[in-house]
């Protein structure tokens, strides 16, 4: 009768019964389940909530009139390397949005109409390095709508008018500009 005692392979059953727990187990909720689950929240709040916002209208609808503006500017006090480095055509940002609002008017020579100028650095200033000059020049916006005079640009986000100040980026420059008029270009 021993015999038969010993030969029950106890470690076999004991294998067994773990098997037997581990797949009788139910999965447990996890961090990564939660993760899931706030983003699919998300995600449907998000489309929902831009259902609301743009109310079935087409994002189209906020890219501009179709026309093309003119909005003459003036720069006081601009160093003449940072005019010297504005190219024809280039591309034109509001620099607190960053949204692309449209390019540099096309000059047969984009040379600065100089109105006042002014000198860093004390007498000893041989080049033209710190040459401050006043400059005018023209931006054609493409991405506006008209209302009242004043353009609303950059998909529907800032006005600007005749007597404003906004701060303008090209590739090479920063430009505090004041705007002068506002037409459509021809």
């Amino acid at each position: 009768m021993n015999k038969d005692v010993n030969n029950i392979p106890v470690a076999e059953s004991n294998r067994n019964g773990r098997a037997n727990k581990k797949k009788s187990r139910s999965r447990r909720w996890s961090a990564a389940d939660t993760v899931v689950v706030i983003l699919a929240v998300l995600a449907l709040a998000g489309i929902v909530a831009r259902l609301i916002v743009f109310s079935g209208k087409d994002l189209a609808d906020y890219r501009g009139d179709g026309v093309t503006y003119a909005i003459e500017y003036t720069v006081d006090e601009i160093y003449e390397d940072a005019v010297d480095s504005i190219k024809a055509l280039d591309t034109v940002t509001l620099l607190e949005t960053g949204d692309t609002i449209g390019y540099i008017a096309p000059y047969d020579d984009y040379a600065p109409v100089i109105n006042k100028m002014y000198i860093d650095g004390g007498e000893n200033v041989k080049d033209s390095e710190f040459l401050k000059v006043s400059i005018k020049g023209t931006v054609f916006c493409n991405n506006a709508t008209m209302k009242d005079g004043c353009l609303l640009v950059a998909d529907g986000g800032k006005y600007i008018a005749p007597g404003s100040q906004v701060k303008l980026a090209t590739p090479t420059a920063i430009l505090d500009v004041k705007i002068v008029k506002i037409s459509t270009a021809e």
